[in-house]
């Protein structure tokens, strides 16, 4: 992954783009020149066409990231702040115009040159044009999520919040079922692909929207609080979702509001409060468990109830955040075979340090030094850390293996560790107090 800033604007470049690239200009692999030169047009012309549109979210008060990614782009603009339908318009009209900007100008310096250019110049501006003009006029089809379909969507919705949008992805439908007929017919598979994909994730947004019934009035307030949420701005956040919340009676709606209320809670270290969001979901309705997970660890005299969301949620999703919640799950619910299981198991590894500092020292005061001294050599294993090495040595003198003991402090030793005078009074040490070989690695 590539990353990097054009001026304060940060750029991220997925693999998938430049293997698209690299997919698109197969056929010229037999002409290195011709292949390097399309696709440092596609790469250059798609940047600029993202930047059309960060330079539009600039412009009312975002600041906006841009990632390129196997289908082109996106530009994101900050969460939670306002952009009105009109806003959104501009935005969305924004990437496509700065191509036509682009294939204007090369179209211009090519007049300009006349006689002069090179031969190779007629390939260099076909593909600019292509890309910036001949994509670009693609870009703007009423196809949603492309630009043409967000625009569309965003002119109707400043009539009609509702139905305007409804009726956008009605004709998003309509128009990707026509274009993809053409292309295959055609044998444009990748026009057919775009079509299909446009014409798929529009009949799931129309479903959605008809599924929330009137209230998706309230989804664009809802997901400006998500955005105040993750920008730790809270009390707006719950403020805009109270607000909703008195209003709307659709159960999809009325969901999203309490889960977001309960977000908000949680931030604030208030569990209980974000539980009684959860005993509110309406009937039929079940929480993200993730949420759920991370609010009973916090509420006092429920964490066992936590193992269960949080086990399901990091078997999909590993990650150190998400495996330090189950770590406390399972050590506060006592469930200690099932924490050293986590940590040996496949994804231990993504639990992190702290993690399995945790499970290694639950084991070892519960008495389970067996346990604990495999955890402490997996974790020296994966991090390094001179506290797992000299961890496994005081849980094998536990075990009465002096030898092994004095293996892993020298281990110890070797990662780091300096803290000689705790070493020489630790009890959990007492079996190797005495032996001339902890007095030769202490000397040398």
């Amino acid at each position: 992954m590539l990353r990097f800033r054009l001026g304060s604007i940060p750029v991220q470049v997925h693999a998938s783009f430049l293997l698209m690239g690299v997919m698109l200009g197969f056929r010229d692999l037999n002409d290195p020149l011709r292949f390097l030169s399309w696709n440092l047009i596609v790469f250059a012309s798609i940047l600029v066409h993202e930047l059309g549109h960060a330079v539009a979210f600039r412009r009312f008060g975002h600041t906006p990231r841009i990632e390129l990614y196997a289908l082109g782009g996106l530009t994101y603009g900050t969460p939670g702040t306002d952009t009105t339908p009109g806003r959104e318009l501009i935005i969305a009209l924004a990437g496509p115009l700065a191509g036509f900007v682009v294939g204007g100008l090369a179209w211009a310096l090519y007049t300009a040159a006349g006689a002069s250019v090179p031969p190779f110049g007629d390939q260099l501006l076909r593909d600019i044009l292509w890309v910036n003009v001949g994509w670009g006029l693609l870009n703007l089809l009423p196809l949603y999520p492309l630009d043409g379909g967000q625009a569309l969507s965003a002119g109707l919705r400043a009539l009609a919040p509702v139905r305007g949008e409804r009726a956008a992805l009605m004709i998003s439908i309509a128009v990707a079922i026509g274009a993809a007929w053409v292309a295959i017919s055609a044998r444009w598979l990748w026009p057919g692909f775009i079509a299909g994909w446009s014409g798929v994730i529009s009949f799931q947004n129309l479903q959605r929207a008809l599924e929330r019934g009137d209230d998706g009035v309230h989804d664009p307030i809802i997901s400006k609080a998500y955005g105040l949420l993750r920008a730790g701005r809270l009390a707006e956040a719950r403020s805009a979702g109270e607000a909703v919340l008195a209003q709307a009676l659709n159960p999809l709606v009325r969901k999203d509001v309490l889960q977001l209320l309960a977000w908000t809670y949680l931030g604030e270290e208030r569990a209980p409060e974000a539980w009684r969001m959860l005993e509110q979901l309406p009937a039929g309705q079940t929480s993200d468990p993730e949420l759920r997970g991370k609010i009973l660890l916090r509420v006092p005299g429920r964490e066992k109830e936590a193992i269960q969301p949080l086990s399901h949620v990091f078997g999909l999703s590993p990650n150190a955040a998400l495996g330090s919640d189950l770590t406390a799950a399972l050590i506060h619910g006592e469930d200690l075979e099932g924490a050293a299981a986590l940590v040996l198991g496949p994804t231990g590894g993504k639990l992190g340090d702290d993690s399995h500092a945790e499970i290694e020292r639950a084991l070892f005061f519960a008495g389970k030094h067996a346990q604990s001294l495999e955890v402490s050599a997996l974790r020296f294993e994966r991090y390094k850390q001179s506290s797992a090495a000299y961890n496994a040595a005081c849980a094998a003198c536990r075990l009465n293996q002096p030898e092994v003991a004095l293996q892993w402090i020298e281990r110890a030793f070797s990662a780091g560790y300096t803290d000689v005078e705790h070493l020489k009074k630790d009890e959990d040490l007492a079996l190797i107090h005495g032996n001339p070989k902890l007095a030769g690695l202490l000397n040398r």
